[in-house]
This record gives C-alpha cells, sequence and structure tokens, in this order.
C-alpha cells in the first residue's frame, strides 16, 4: 500500500515526470530539504548535466549539486541495505518446531 510519501511525490510529479526507475521517488523521499528534491529532480529529468549546473537550473547555490549528490548516495546505501534486509527475511526458510 503506498505511504503519503508516494501519494505527496505522484501529485507533486505530472505524468509525464514520472521516472521509469522505481528507485528514484524512493530516493527523493530520503532527501529531507525541498532544495535537494528540486535539484535530483532537475538532473534526473536533463541528461549530460553536472551536479552543479542542476542547482543553478533548480534555482539553488552550485554548491548544493554536489551536497545533493552526496545526501543521494548516502539515501541509496540506506535503501539497498535495507532492502537486502528484506530479502533475507522473506528468504529465510520457515522455522519449524520438531516435537521431539
Amino acid at each position: 500500500m503506498p505511504g503519503p510519501e508516494d501519494e505527496a511525490i505522484a501529485r507533486v510529479l505530472a505524468p509525464e515526470d514520472q521516472f521509469d526507475d522505481p528507485r528514484v521517488p524512493r530516493a527523493l523521499r530520503w532527501l529531507k530539504t525541498d532544495a535537494d528534491r528540486a535539484v535530483a529532480y532537475t538532473y534526473a529529468k536533463n541528461d549530460g548535466i553536472s551536479w552543479s549546473e542542476a542547482a543553478v537550473l533548480a534555482n539553488q547555490r552550485a554548491q548544493r549539486g554536489e551536497a545533493t549528490r552526496t545526501a543521494l548516495k548516502r539515501a541509496g546505501r540506506l535503501i539497498d541495505q535495507r532492502e537486502r534486509a528484506w530479502r533475507e527475511v522473506l528468504d529465510r526458510p520457515e522455522q519449524r518446531a520438531t516435537g521431539t
């Protein structure tokens, strides 16, 4: 079931702004500021630009681009860790009492 973050992102992004990669909206939710989300969104939608250029296009200081990139890398690591942990839980054989 989608959470409130999913609904908010769906309302903010027009249908043509939806991403093919499901990790993008997930990573955007991990960013703490609207400025970081704007930079990340701008970077994702403009092939071939630098993070600094994305920041400027998003009406932020160029330095915000590198800070956003760092925050996204951290978010990606956390998302990957949580997904791996969840897969491990799902892949465990069921523990059954033998009764002996």
